[in-house]
């Protein structure tokens, strides 16, 4: 090759002016650039193929983490109606409840008074009030204490042995008047 002519090397050394041992160093480093180069482009090729791949996975696991968000949403919707509805069902038995507390304290007072005023109505000698005491109309109803009023709380405090007559009809004697109910307003 050297026969035909001289080298590329010399050649485009000698066309730039250079002489031929610096265009030959030159050579090397513009080919060492190159391979640097090259290995850098692949070096990033791989990378950008490696953030696809990753952006890919990311992608797919936002929209599976967005269903399962949609899907949350609306068990949360539905469970947010169940609870209200509950709610609403618990203040309506509450009331409920209470309606039937107050009717239970009318009738028991009722039964009270009525059978407080048929004993107060008995001749002397006749049998003891606690042969006509007062029972209630619901015995199988367990309330809690107190929940009858304040006139048959006061009666639980009586023994089941207490027994009174009336001597005569007249004004009630002090401890009959402790035991009369109160007045509903």
């Amino acid at each position: 090759a050297a026969e035909a002519g001289p080298s590329l090397t010399a050649m485009t050394g000698l066309a730039f002016g250079v002489p031929p041992e610096e265009a030959q160093g030159e050579l090397r480093r513009t080919h060492l650039l190159v391979e640097h180069l090259v290995a850098e482009i692949d070096a990033l090729g791989e990378a950008q193929e490696r953030y696809r791949t990753e952006c890919e996975a990311q992608r797919a696991s936002s929209e599976k983490l967005e269903r399962e968000l949609a899907r949350l949403q609306a068990d949360n919707a539905g469970l947010q109606h169940k609870v209200a509805r509950e709610h609403e069902i618990r203040i309506a038995a509450q009331e409920e409840r209470l309606r039937l507390e107050r009717e239970i304290e009318i009738d028991s007072e009722r039964h009270f008074n009525s059978c407080s005023s048929r004993s107060s109505l008995s001749l002397p000698g006749s049998p003891s009030v606690a042969a006509s005491a007062p029972t209630m109309p619901y015995p199988n109803l367990h309330l809690p204490p107190g929940s009858y009023g304040t006139a048959f709380a006061s009666l639980g405090k009586l023994s089941p042995q207490a027994s009174f007559t009336l001597s005569a009809p007249g004004p009630p004697s002090p401890k009959w008047a402790a035991l009369a109910p109160a007045r509903m307003h």
